[in-house]
């Protein structure tokens, strides 16, 4: 159903096709943990689904943070943290999975529903927070509109204006605004008073957190393209954290495989429904992709 602007572009777009097919099937006959699945992406090459789909710029650096120990002490392993699963999404806590078009702009859609999620738990409501705001005013604190960013600098243009617009005041366009339109008389107020950083690698921080918040991640997704379903275990994965992504909970499936449940920015209507299930390690180990 795609239209190209030449025949010799259709040409070259059914070849991309044809070796995404080939990847597709070869994952499939594997009989892997995980299975591929053609999509919206299909006609696209992996340099090209980078550059439009992705989306993590250079961060600034991102503040010590002294409270480590009051995350610890706030999520302690009790019996309400003890469980084997958790899983905000069939929580119905969270807003629809959406699509973040040819803008780098995951790093709001992760920055935006983290927001939202806590909105929805502080006062059993549901908003939609507007995710072209911080695309398009969050640049003078290290963000670059369309071309990437990173949610701890989302997060301190939040705490700086007090808080943000709804979405229905400044919509998404998938593309950079000429110029901020941000209004403080509009703001949600009271969205955020802090954040930490979890430390690098450690798993069992981000399981506590979770019984909690969500938890905003980034992960190298250039293999990630046509996953579909089941738990993703290619430890061959490369180390370009490239795309941001956002924890939603964590589990075992049912052949023992400990998962985390990320949700993406890239529809519904990819992997599944919007989410996909990535290999989980236990203690201070790194993750894979």
């Amino acid at each position: 159903g795609k239209l190209y602007a030449s025949p010799k572009e259709n040409d070259y777009r059914k070849s991309v096709f044809a070796q995404n097919m080939n990847t597709v099937e070869t994952v499939n006959e594997r009989k892997l943990s995980y299975s591929f699945a053609l999509n919206k992406f299909a006609d696209l090459t992996k340099e090209e689904m980078k550059a439009r789909y992705f989306g993590l710029g250079k961060p600034t650096a991102m503040p010590a943070s002294e409270d480590h120990s009051r995350i610890l002490e706030q999520t302690s392993l009790g019996a309400e943290y003890s469980g084997m699963k958790k899983d905000w999404a069939k929580e119905d806590t969270l807003n629809d999975v959406l699509h973040q078009g040819s803008c780098g702009a995951c790093y709001s859609f992760s920055t935006v529903i983290s927001l939202e999620h806590l909105y929805f738990l502080k006062y059993n409501q549901k908003i939609k927070l507007s995710e072209q705001e911080l695309v398009d005013c969050s640049k003078g604190h290290g963000n670059t509109g369309c071309q990437g960013g990173w949610m701890h600098q989302a997060y301190d243009y939040v705490l700086q204006n007090d808080g943000m617009q709804l979405a229905s005041t400044y919509p998404y366009m998938a593309v950079e605004g000429q110029y901020c339109r941000m209004n403080p008389a509009r703001n949600v107020r009271g969205l955020l008073s802090r954040y930490v950083k979890i430390p690098e690698n450690n798993n069992e921080m981000i399981r506590r957190a979770l019984h909690t918040s969500l938890v905003p991640s980034a992960v190298d997704a250039h293999d990630l393209t046509f996953y579909s379903a089941g738990v993703y275990d290619n430890e061959n994965c490369a180390s370009d954290i490239n795309h941001a992504i956002v924890i939603v909970g964590y589990g075992t499936s049912p052949e023992g495989q400990k998962y985390w449940k990320v949700r993406n920015s890239w529809g519904p209507d990819w992997g599944s429904k919007g989410y996909f299930k990535l290999l989980r390690h236990d203690g201070i180990s790194r993750g894979i992709c």
